[in-house]
């Protein structure tokens, strides 16, 4: 047996907790069975009208210091009874390209690291992304009442103009309790564990206590678009955007508590699925019930395929003349597709001046003026070619022009026959 020494073995254990911490504030989430509180921030806006930049405080660059110092923001968590652990979603739109060093503090304590997409690449600071992060947050650090917080950022390590800013459009902190805390009770009962569904399934929960109810979420595990910025593609498939959910399955605010799940986009799943439900009860009291699991999605007929990006350009940011694309391969028959969309987080869209794929244009512009925005367009298929196809943004304005966020221009391509994955 191979001898380590007792000094080692201290180390390594040491990097095993190291790393296990960095997991647990990279993948904090609700999951199922979870109580907990979620506490939104969406402002009051200190220096901007939409959403509040974050600067870095050591930036040198002539007009930054004028957005410094950054401020003090405060939230109410008034129920801390029970409590077990906290966190929060940080809502972060990387501006700057190269902007480094993204951290928050509630109540003076000590800095938090909020993590990068890390799944991107090995320098995910260095694209334009559009990501939500749960980050815990030591429970101590709270307090019951009025609590502050505090952004910062560091640095540009790439495309450096000495301007580090990151932009949140809000945050949303959640207050976890133990099983002895009075929660609502719920589950799933369509579908059931170990079956299928196929096109625009009913999803159902029925409620187990006579709480009053103020909204039933479902959410699925699943592989799709990634509107989490995060290149992790299948995943439990929501954000928060401006502290309220979005991109799930749907929402039902009254009894019966059903949806009928539109998966006429849904790409074919080759991994089987599960589906939860997040009730929130009047007191804004959210309970996660248990996962359904090994659901199989079958479609009655055709097929839909997800075709992802690569060649994602650093800094996507086309202004002054400048066009930015992606590469997406086809290798399907294209004779049988039958519709086509082009998905699209952007920044600032409305300054584009042309987005098309294969020099072909689908639109001049597109989402918002100095705001972000989720889009789809239309694609006409003879667009389309066998092999490599271009997307691509362009603008010749001077001043911000458009940003794509991570991850590009993906296709999703509708076929009248099925296709195996």
């Amino acid at each position: 047996m191979l001898h380590i020494p007792k000094s080692l073995k201290n180390v390594r254990f040491s990097l095993t907790i190291l790393l296990f911490l960095f997991n647990v504030a990279l993948f904090a989430a609700p999951q199922p069975g979870d109580i907990f509180r979620e506490y939104k921030w969406v402002g009051p806006w200190v220096n901007a009208k939409n959403w509040q930049r974050v600067t870095d405080p050591n930036c040198t660059r002539e007009g930054a210091k004028s957005y410094l110092p950054n401020p003090v923001n405060k939230i109410i968590i008034d129920d801390l009874t029970d409590a077990v652990k906290a966190e929060v979603c940080v809502e972060v739109l990387q501006c700057h390209a190269g902007t480094s060093g993204k951290k928050i503090r509630v109540n003076g304590n000590y800095w938090i690291q909020i993590p990068e997409a890390t799944h991107i690449a090995s320098n995910p600071e260095c694209y334009q992304t559009m990501t939500c992060p749960s980050i815990e947050i030591p429970l101590s650090h709270f307090k019951a009442g009025e609590n502050t917080f505090e952004l910062t950022a560091g640095p540009q390590i790439c495309y450096n103009f000495r301007w580090g800013q990151w932009l949140t459009h809000g945050l949303t902190f959640r207050i976890y309790y133990s099983n002895s805390k009075s929660h609502p009770v719920g589950l799933i009962t369509s579908p059931i564990s170990d079956s299928a569904i196929s096109d625009n399934p009913l999803i159902s929960a029925a409620m187990l206590s006579d709480r009053p109810i103020k909204q039933v979420d479902f959410i699925g595990l699943y592989e799709d678009f990634n509107y989490q910025g995060d290149n992790i593609w299948r995943q439990w498939q929501y954000i928060h955007h401006r502290g309220n959910i979005d991109k799930h399955i749907g929402t039902v605010t009254a009894p019966p508590y059903s949806i009928a799940w539109d998966t006429s986009w849904l790409p074919d799943q080759d991994k089987q699925i599960k589906i939860m439900a997040r009730i929130i009860d009047a007191n804004n009291l959210c309970y996660m019930t248990p996962a359904v699991e090994n659901i199989i999605f079958k479609r009655t007929d055709g097929s839909v395929k997800l075709y992802k990006c690569y060649d994602i350009p650093e800094k996507w940011s086309s202004r002054a003349n400048r066009k930015k694309s992606c590469h997406i391969d086809i290798n399907d028959d294209l004779t049988n597709a039958v519709a086509v969309k082009m998905y699209l987080c952007s920044w600032n869209g409305d300054q584009a001046e042309g987005i098309g794929i294969n020099d072909k244009q689908l639109a001049y512009n597109i989402g918002e003026n100095h705001d972000l925005s989720y889009d789809e367009l239309d694609v006409p298929i003879n667009y389309l070619k066998p092999g490599v196809n271009v997307p691509y943004t362009y603008s010749s304005t001077k001043h911000h022009g458009i940003e794509v966020n991570w991850p590009g221009m993906p296709l999703k391509i509708r076929y009248k026959t099925s296709h195996n994955k």
